[in-house]
């Protein structure tokens, strides 16, 4: 009998213990600015409406938010949103699902402004549980969104790196230094990430070059979905997209594919720039290895390119179209046709 009174009381000890490091999900939802009137917008839902450009980065925002907690079932309380200055981005003629209003028993989605200092004080806030934050063990999930613009510099030493700009950045055009005090540098997210003792995170980058996060953010517990590579802009649109071609060691970086996909027509237009004079060829293939058409087998000078690939007389399904300069392959990339 007293074996038993003493196998129960750890039973209960250890069911109570596991209970208590159950895992919990968290979210940091980061946009660090406003969005501006200057983007491109071909092809995109803005350049057929009446629709500002500025409602981009608080529409997808508000979106991540309401995915979260209303489809995830993350608790509002475990997301903790940053948005540029601070409060909910409202427009005229406003929809109501891009207002927490429209859900009942919600007033407001932001938490801080986005800041340099709101962006530490929160992952310092999960990694110790200071300042009423609550403080992540190994087995909770951590899920990172950041938006907003991006910025790159060489940095007087020649070195690259990327950051995510916050409320009050200033640019410099020359890309020699960047505005410290008003961004988040990729080795800076790396750190902050690092130290927050979870085993289980995901971040979703939306800004341009946001790839260059990526091998100061990687590790083995850690998923990274980046809208561009270090040296990629993004797009706001549906229609048209970057398909880089760069890969480690490229002899000539800086050469890539940029797509415009013509659904009315049934074209698409390939675009691609080249850094100096070359022997060009641009070859459709199909999954089979295939010439199916040779776009361009021309010299053509230094610049930026463009080719029309007619895409009705094909069927549906995968095709890889080629790029080589002076008889050297620069990269290959998948093309899905669908009517």
């Amino acid at each position: 009998m007293i074996y038993k009174r003493i196998s129960i009381v750890v039973l209960i000890s250890f069911l109570t213990i596991n209970f208590s490091f159950a895992q919990q999900k968290y979210a940091v939802l980061i946009t660090g600015e406003y969005a501006g009137d200057d983007a491109d917008t071909t092809g995109s839902w803005i350049a057929s409406s009446d629709k500002s450009k500025w409602e981009e980065f608080w529409n997808d925002t508000y979106l991540m938010w309401e995915m979260l907690v209303f489809d995830k079932e993350y608790s509002d309380d475990n997301v903790f949103v940053l948005f540029a200055g601070g409060e909910d981005y409202t427009f005229e003629n406003q929809a109501d699902r891009y207002t927490a209003e429209s859900h009942y028993g919600y007033t407001v989605v932001t938490d801080y402004p986005a800041t340099k200092e709101n962006v530490q004080a929160v992952f310092r806030g999960l990694k110790t549980g200071e300042n009423d934050f609550p403080k992540l063990n190994e087995n909770d999930f951590l899920f990172v969104y950041t938006f907003g613009h991006g910025d790159y510099t060489y940095g007087i030493d020649s070195s690259y790196h990327v950051v995510l700009t916050l409320m009050g950045y200033e640019w410099d055009l020359t890309h020699q230094t960047w505005d410290d005090d008003h961004s988040i540098a990729d080795y800076e997210l790396g750190y902050l990430l690092d130290s927050i003792n979870c085993n289980k995170k995901v971040v979703f980058m939306q800004q341009c070059y946001s790839g260059g996060f990526i091998p100061f953010i990687e590790d083995t517990n850690t998923i990274i979905f980046s809208a561009a590579n270090s040296e990629m802009k993004v797009r706001s649109s549906d229609q048209r997209y970057y398909d880089d071609i760069d890969y480690p060691g490229d002899p000539d970086p800086g050469n890539c594919y940029e797509v415009d996909e013509d659904e009315e027509y049934g074209t698409s237009i390939i675009s691609y720039t080249i850094n100096e004079p070359s022997d060009v060829l641009l070859v459709l293939y199909n999954t089979n290895g295939s010439i199916i058409k040779t776009i361009v087998n021309e010299v053509q000078n230094k610049g930026e390119k463009t080719a029309t690939v007619n895409v009705n007389d094909l069927s549906n399904g995968v095709y890889y179209y080629s790029l080589k300069l002076d008889n050297e392959v620069i990269g290959v990339k998948k093309m899905v046709v669908m009517r």
